[in-house]
């Protein structure tokens, strides 16, 4: 599975466009907020100076992930 992090939601930068596109597409998956706790987690490991070599990734997605598809991360 790919993973892109996107951050979107300035006025006038298709946001909306982009959404629809992918949540109409199944090639394309989202997330927004099941990425939250994710997040945090991540933050916090970063400030402690952690090793991210086996960080585990718990991610929510709005419809089941499907093998080869990209997975979008809203915030």
């Amino acid at each position: 599975m790919k993973y892109a992090f996107t951050h979107i939601g300035m006025f006038k930068t298709a946001t909306t466009y982009m959404q629809n596109l992918w949540l109409n597409n199944d090639n394309y998956t989202l997330s927004w907020q099941g990425n939250i706790n994710f997040l945090k987690k991540f933050r916090n490991a970063v400030a402690k100076g952690e090793n991210l070599n086996n960080f585990s990734i718990e991610i929510e997605t709005y419809r089941q992930r499907v093998e080869g598809a990209n997975v979008f991360f809203l915030k």
